[in-house]
């Protein structure tokens, strides 16, 4: 086993929560997964996760690897996230859940893409490098004014699945680029958020987190997160981004002319690009990258992993 510092990467899936425990060289030391979560479908389309799940799962996940590695809490130098993406998650001031959070593959806000397409077309293509379509945040949104106001007035902010997570560790409400271009609401090209779709919208700019590139500081771990965990308190927590986008710097897709494949309970392609390119037929998608200074070209997600897993399930 190589000396410490050591580094800790988080990942909340759609699935489970995945920790991979290393040294300040890449160097693998250990690696650890939570059991299973559900995915709920009250209804046909919908899909939602409890995220006291998530965080359930990033604590067993976390003293797991912990365990295993036999490395103390005080000897890891950091830590950083990635996370399934296209999650919405209303949550109080303290970080408290309204309800669960609808996430990425859930269909249900058909009606409010329909009304966003007849009311800006292709604007949001122009301006977002995504297609308008339910499994992003936006609708959602305006899914949840339309069909449970009480729960929209009481949100105080919006939060990507990742986001609740850095929440939970440093009690600082974060997103980066990756998860900000997921959400229908964000400036691909000058990477914030449009004032000019949240207007139209009529969605709070203050509803929404911070937005900052995926390398930065989101801020420290939480004396009581810390005891959660069994990490030090004061430990780095650096915001991370969506698992795809972060993904592809760890499979080496860093520049133009790397294709990512990634096979999960979904499978998107990824291709890294310079600058931001759109698909004049608003199929491939722009996103963020973990690099702040390139974009992502990205098929939209099949549910490969989700048909196998359906498959188990049934039969």
């Amino acid at each position: 086993m190589t000396n410490g510092p050591y580094l800790l990467g988080i990942d909340v899936g759609t699935t489970a929560v995945k920790t991979l425990l290393c040294d300040v060289n890449g160097n693998i030391i250990s690696k650890f997964t939570s059991e299973s979560y559900p995915v709920a479908h009250p209804k046909p389309g919908w899909a939602d996760q409890d995220p006291n799940d998530w965080w359930e799962a990033v604590k067993f996940a976390m003293k797991g690897v912990l365990r295993t590695s036999r490395i103390r809490g005080d000897e890891i130098a950091g830590i950083g996230f990635g996370s399934q993406t296209d999650g919405c998650t209303p949550v109080k001031k303290n970080g408290k859940p309204l309800r669960p959070s609808m996430i990425w593959m859930d269909r249900r806000a058909i009606v409010e893409c329909r009304w966003l397409k007849e009311n800006l077309g292709a604007k949001i293509f122009e301006t977002t490098g995504l297609a308008c379509d339910p499994y992003h945040v936006a609708p959602k949104i305006l899914w949840l004014r339309n069909n449970q106001p009480e729960l929209y007035e009481e949100a105080y902010k919006f939060l990507n699945p990742g986001d609740f997570i850095v929440y939970k560790f440093t009690g600082n409400f974060i997103t980066d680029y990756t998860l900000a271009s997921c959400t229908m609401l964000f400036d691909i090209k000058r990477k914030k958020w449009s004032e000019e779709l949240l207007e139209f919208m009529e969605i709070p700019i203050d509803k929404l987190p911070n937005v900052a590139p995926s390398a930065s500081i989101a801020g420290e771990v939480l004396k009581e997160t810390a005891e959660e965990t069994g990490l030090k308190k004061g430990t780095p927590v650096v915001i991370g981004g969506g698992d795809e986008e972060i993904g592809v710097i760890g499979a080496g897709a860093t520049k133009p002319g790397y294709v990512c494949d990634i096979t999960g309970m979904a499978e998107p392609i990824l291709i890294p690009v310079d600058r931001p390119i759109f698909d004049p037929k608003q199929v491939i998608e722009l996103h963020g990258h973990g690099d702040p200074n390139k974009w992502i070209l990205e098929s939209p997600g099949i549910v490969s992993g989700g048909n196998y897993r359906w498959f188990r399930d049934q039969l």
